[in-house]
């Protein structure tokens, strides 16, 4: 094939569904699904699986809630997988539930997610396997949402993040410099 006749055409969302709620009825999504509006909200979106990433986040709630001034810091995790219930474990082991809510299983109303996006005040993405996923969607609905992301420098997600102004790129693998953003983003 023609290299000329070649065009990329990066993933899209329904910007007309995927858009920022008014205050009062974010406040009131959060209400319902049990947090405080002045509670800072970090969001997780996707499966629950070891390849995305998510079972670093009992390590990283750890360094924040004992390094980091972040009382009123809580993480709310949408989707379900094989390892949900290893990351319960893994949460509960170190004491760390009382930072976590999860969605009930997976979301198949988008109108439901849509709302779920607006209680957060930032999107975590945490694969570091190029490999494993390409431009995750996740990140463009999110921004379209009004929250900042932070993900790791990896293809795909590089390609919808800008960094420092739609959220944050991190090196590969380095949680400490990722714990660090998720403060930033905090205070």
């Amino acid at each position: 094939i023609n290299p000329e006749k070649i065009v990329w055409i990066p993933n899209g969302i329904n910007i007309n569904l995927f858009k920022p709620l008014p205050e009062d009825e974010r406040n009131k999504v959060k209400e319902e699904l049990g947090f405080e509006k002045d509670e800072f909200i970090v969001l997780y979106v996707g499966r629950i699986m070891k390849g995305k990433g998510i079972l670093k986040l009992p390590e990283i709630i750890e360094k924040l809630v004992n390094n980091y001034n972040t009382q009123r810091i809580k993480f709310f995790i949408v989707g379900d997988g094989e390892d949900k219930e290893r990351l319960i474990k893994m949460l509960r082991k170190k004491r760390l539930l009382d930072y976590v809510k999860f969605s009930e299983g997976y979301i198949t109303d988008i109108h439901q997610l849509v709302r779920y996006y607006n209680t957060g005040d930032i999107l975590i993405h945490l694969n570091i396997n190029p490999k494993f996923e390409g431009s995750p969607n996740v990140i463009l609905e999110a921004q379209a949402c009004g929250l900042p992301v932070i993900g790791f420098d990896i293809p795909g997600v590089q390609d919808s993040i800008v960094n420092g102004k739609t959220g944050f790129l991190v090196k590969r693998k380095d949680y400490e410099s990722y714990i660090k953003k998720i403060y930033i983003l905090y205070s």
